[in-house]
């Protein structure tokens, strides 16, 4: 699995990039990254875009990945909008906004980059944030074992 994220301070966006296929070890490792870097912000929302990956791993244990975050105080009061195209996204996606009513994040599903920053309320950074996720498309394209 690839993974890149970007702290966006001007849109008070986590935007995060995955690629390839990815098990809950790999996400929660990546994760770490984020969570380590000095500018996370657990009150900033979070753009996930998951369209050039495939997930592999069940839904219960991604919950008790959720559960060990909170514990840890790492996630707070924030919304995440995750981008999905294919059915393999799309159903975890699902699973992952079910889960999200047992915490302090509130996910929606979204199949462009547009309507996720609206329901966001980020449609004014449109320009900004699809320069950050090319970059760093680009990043892990450019980056590949």
């Amino acid at each position: 699995m690839k993974y890149k994220y970007f702290i966006d301070d001007e849109s008070r966006l986590s935007i995060e990039i995955f690629s390839g296929v990815h098990c809950l070890a790999s996400f929660s490792e990546s994760r770490s990254s984020l969570y380590k870097d000095k500018n996370y912000n657990k009150t900033y929302d979070t753009l996930s875009d998951f369209n050039d990956s495939v997930i592999d791993y069940a839904i219960n244990t991604h919950n008790q990945y959720l559960d060990e975050l909170e514990k840890l105080k790492l996630i707070g009061k924030r919304k995440v909008a995750l981008i999905a195209r294919t059915p393999n996204q799309y159903a975890y996606s699902t699973q992952m906004k079910k889960s999200g009513n047992q915490t302090a994040l509130e996910f929606e599903i979204f199949s462009n980059i547009d309507s996720a920053l609206e329901w966001l309320g980020r449609k004014e950074h449109s320009p900004r944030v699809k320069a950050i996720i090319s970059r760093q498309k680009d990043f892990l394209k450019d980056n590949r074992k």
